[in-house]
């Protein structure tokens, strides 16, 4: 009875939302705070690597935006 409940809850979208959502984004920020180590661990000069971290920059930027967008455009509404 209670393995039927577990199994539930992990396939609960709402659950993997909370779950999956901090952890890629615990992820990705610490792979963009390590990026220009790593690039300059290849050979990189320190303007390249400035030069090569501006795209991921720029990204950023337009994500922000367009779910700034996305959710005036659809707000949230509760269930």
């Amino acid at each position: 009875m209670n393995l039927c409940r577990v199994w539930e809850a992990i396939l609960d979208p709402k659950i993997l939302a909370f779950f999956l959502w901090p952890a890629l984004g615990c992820l990705i920020g610490g792979i963009g705070v390590q990026y220009s180590l790593v690039l300059r661990a290849f050979g990189f000069s320190i303007l390249q690597t400035t030069l090569l971290t501006i795209p991921g920059g720029f990204s950023q930027i337009i994500g922000v935006i367009v779910g700034g967008y996305a959710l005036r455009r659809f707000p949230v509404r509760r269930t």
